[in-house]
C-alpha cells in the first residue's frame, strides 16, 4: 500500500516553498513554529509528527525525531541536520522533505531616546507595516523626514515625506528603528495659552483661523473671554495682534478673523492688561523649551 506521510514545521508568516531557500541564512527565534512534510512511497506504515512550536532559543524537540540544537545555527543548517536525522530514523537514503515555514522577526523601536519595545513582525515585513503597529500618538508626532534604520553596523536615514515609496523597505531581524519627533519650528506648531482649557502645543497640518479655534477649543471663562492676542515672532521683534471675539462671532466682523501662522502663540484673555501682555512677550522671547514655556505662562492663566 502506498503511503503519504505529512509532518509539519510552522513560523508566524506563510512562506511559499519556492521562497524557502531565502530563509536558509536566517535563525529561529522564540515564537516560531515548525511544520515538516515527509513524502515517501516506500514506507510500510504512515508516520505523523505533530506541529511543534519553538519556545526556547537553543533547541527544538520533535516527537519520534528527538531534540535538535538550534543555538547559533541557521535554518539551512537545521534543515541539513533534520534530513540526516530522518534518514537515520526512517532508514531512507535520501528523504524527500517539504518544509513550510512561517517566520517571525523582532524589530526594536525607539522614540527619540525612549525605548518603545520589540515588535514581533512577519518575515519580510515592511517599514510601513511596522509603523501601523506603533501607537497612533507616536505616529502623529513622528518626523517623516527623519527616521533612522540601524542594521548591524550601518545606519540609514529614511525620508518618507519626499520618498513615500520607502514605506516598502523590507525589515530584517534585529533592525533598530528610531523615530524622531517633528522638529519644533515656525512651520510645524502653534501654541494656545491663557484661558484655553487645553493649553499647549498643536501641530499645524492645515490652515487655521481664530474662528476655527473658537469652534474647536473650549475656554475656562467663555462668557467673559473676549480678547485674543496673537504673539508672532518676526526676524527682529515680536508683534502682538489683537482680535475681538465678540465682534467676530456676534457681529460678523471678519476683519477679526485672524489667520494663525506656524509659531504663533494665541493668548485668550478677559481684558487687555498691558503689563501682563508684556510679561508674555518677555517669556516668549526667552523660552527654549515648550514645557517650561507652558509652565511659566500657566501662572498668568486667568485674566480677571
Amino acid at each position: 500500500m502506498k503511503t503519504f506521510i505529512l509532518l509539519s514545521i510552522i513560523f508566524s508568516i506563510h512562506v511559499h516553498p519556492s521562497s524557502i531557500d531565502s530563509l536558509d541564512s536566517e535563525h529561529f527565534i522564540v515564537g516560531d513554529s515548525v511544520k515538516i512534510s515527509i513524502l515517501n512511497n516506500f514506507l510500510e506504515e504512515e508516520v505523523s509528527i505533530p506541529l511543534v512550536a519553538i519556545n526556547r532559543a537553543d533547541r527544538i524537540i520533535f516527537p519520534h525525531l528527538g531534540e535538535f540544537d538550534i543555538s547559533n545555527k541557521t535554518i539551512g543548517q537545521f534543515k541539513f541536520d533534520l534530513k540526516k536525522r530522518v534518514s537515520q530514523r526512517l532508514y531512507l537514503k535520501d528523504p524527500n522533505l517539504l518544509i513550510d515555514i512561517n517566520k517571525n522577526i523582532l524589530v526594536s523601536v525607539v522614540l527619540q531616546n525612549r525605548f518603545l519595545g520589540d515588535y514581533k513582525m512577519k518575515y519580510k515585513s515592511s517599514l510601513g507595516e511596522l509603523l501601523k503597529a506603533v501607537d497612533l500618538i507616536t505616529i502623529k508626532e513622528m518626523d517623516p523626514e527623519n527616521i533612522h534604520l540601524t542594521r548591524k553596523y550601518t545606519k540609514t536615514i529614511i525620508d518618507l515625506q519626499h520618498n513615500p515609496y520607502l514605506t516598502k523597505t523590507t525589515l530584517e531581524h534585529n533592525d533598530l528603528i528610531k523615530i524622531n519627533s517633528r522638529v519644533e519650528n515656525t512651520q510645524n506648531y502653534y501654541y494656545l495659552v491663557g484661558n484655553f482649557n487645553k493649553v499647549g502645543r498643536y501641530y499645524m497640518d492645515t490652515k487655521i483661523t481664530l474662528m476655527d479655534l473658537l469652534a474647536t477649543q473650549t475656554l475656562t471663562q467663555p462668557r467673559y473671554t473676549r480678547k485674543f492676542y496673537i504673539f508672532r515672532k518676526l526676524k527682529h521683534e515680536t508683534i502682538i495682534i489683537e482680535a475681538d471675539a465678540r465682534q467676530l462671532m456676534k457681529m460678523g466682523d471678519l476683519t477679526q478673523n485672524i489667520s494663525i501662522q506656524g509659531g504663533d502663540v494665541v493668548l485668550a484673555s478677559v481684558e487687555r492688561k498691558m503689563h501682563l501682555l508684556q510679561k508674555f512677550r518677555h517669556i516668549l522671547d526667552q523660552y527654549t523649551d515648550m514645557d517650561d514655556f507652558i509652565k511659566k505662562t500657566e501662572a498668568l492663566r486667568i485674566f480677571d
